[in-house]
């Protein structure tokens, strides 16, 4: 089943009374009773939708209140190829984020997890006025609760949701009477991608890449990186974010492991194409991709990876709002900073990636 739906940045608000229901209550509950609610408030759809970052649309579902970061078109050009797998993969929540003042002095919420990638772990990290205070989900199960004390007088909350899983919200609670002030960051980051982008295998999700570019730039943040992808336009034509400052492009290491040269080139050229039209009052950032384990094979492209760099730069040289980087040595050629030893970053590979990518960029942007 599925409810209304909330888009936009909502204005001030006071919470209610205790024990107040949430407007979703009727159209999900069929009669059910939601736990007790004593001394703490349930925030509604509109609420929740007011204060979401990086999400295409908030829905109501048959359970509680679902994020989703990519649009139905975009899913729809994964399913129209029959790839189920990766149309799951745009309902993950990658990029999403809660993000508000408030005077509450305790935040607590339960989720269930859906379909979003390969990984079956998912957690949340929960940040006041900059610093992480907590973080908690799943390494197998399908739904979790997490909960985290707060200072008194007003902070700012920002809760990054899970990169892995899609979240269907079931409870989000904050102390009887508590304000809520949406927070909307100076910028907007669009960020295309494969596996890396998506945030494999970030354990928490605030550390991956893009999130910490995010925080750098001081943009929110619209993930669009699906594992396993290669350069497709027609994913890029299907987007709708407006008003963006700048745009991420990290493809390149599974088209380098794939594709003929000529697929690439094509795919490569119709894509920036795309994204010079749609985004042309946008600052572009292309990242070449990073070091991989395995970059002394040969591959059906039959260049070596360094050369996407090369690739790339002709690729882009009419696009004056283009900047292109060689991400090669963003992340050490050392397996310890690879949760996969060969080709995915861990905590602190990803750390090094952004710090290094913001260096590059900084003076370009």
């Amino acid at each position: 089943m599925q409810g209304r739906i909330w888009q936009g940045v909502g204005k001030i608000v006071k919470l209610g009374l205790a024990n107040a229901l949430p407007l979703w209550y009727n159209d999900l509950t069929d009669g059910r009773f939601l736990p007790d609610m004593e001394d703490a408030m349930k925030l509604s759809l509109e609420q929740l939708g007011s204060i979401a970052r990086g999400t295409d649309r908030v829905e109501a579902v048959d359970g509680g209140v679902q994020f989703f970061r990519m649009t139905e078109a975009q899913k729809g050009y994964y399913l129209h190829y029959n790839n189920t797998e990766k149309a799951n993969k745009t309902d993950s929540t990658s990029g999403v984020r809660l993000a508000f003042y408030t005077d509450s002095q305790s935040v607590k919420f339960s989720a269930k997890f859906t379909e979003g990638s390969s990984r079956a772990y998912a957690y949340f990290d929960i940040y006041e006025n900059g610093a992480m205070i907590a973080h908690g989900g799943e390494e197998k199960e399908n739904e979790t609760s997490v909960e985290a004390k707060l200072l008194a007088g007003e902070s700012l909350v920002e809760i990054y949701f899970p990169w892995s899983k899609g979240v269907v919200m079931t409870s989000f609670e904050l102390d009887d009477g508590a304000t809520l002030k949406p927070y909307v960051r100076s910028k907007t980051l669009v960020a295309y991608g494969d596996s890396i982008t998506h945030g494999y295998d970030a354990i928490y999700p605030s550390l991956s890449y893009v999130n910490r570019l995010g925080n750098l730039l001081d943009a929110d943040v619209f993930n669009r990186g699906i594992g396993g992808d290669v350069f497709a336009p027609e994913l890029a034509k299907r987007d709708d974010v407006a008003n963006v400052d700048y745009v991420t492009i990290a493809y390149g290491t599974n088209d380098w492991s794939m594709c003929t040269l000529e697929a690439f080139e094509a795919n490569a050229r119709g894509f920036f194409k795309v994204i010079h039209e749609k985004y042309s009052n946008s600052r572009v950032i292309v990242i070449a991709p990073i070091w991989r384990g395995d970059s002394e094979r040969e591959t059906a492209m039959k260049r070596p990876i360094s050369d996407v760099y090369k690739l790339f730069c002709e690729y882009t040289k009419d696009y004056d709002n283009f900047t292109v980087v060689n991400g090669w040595n963003f992340i050490p050629h050392l397996s310890a900073f690879f949760h996969d030893q060969i080709l995915h970053p861990n905590d602190q590979g990803f750390s090094l990636y952004a710090e290094n990518l913001y260096k590059a960029i900084k003076d370009k942007i």
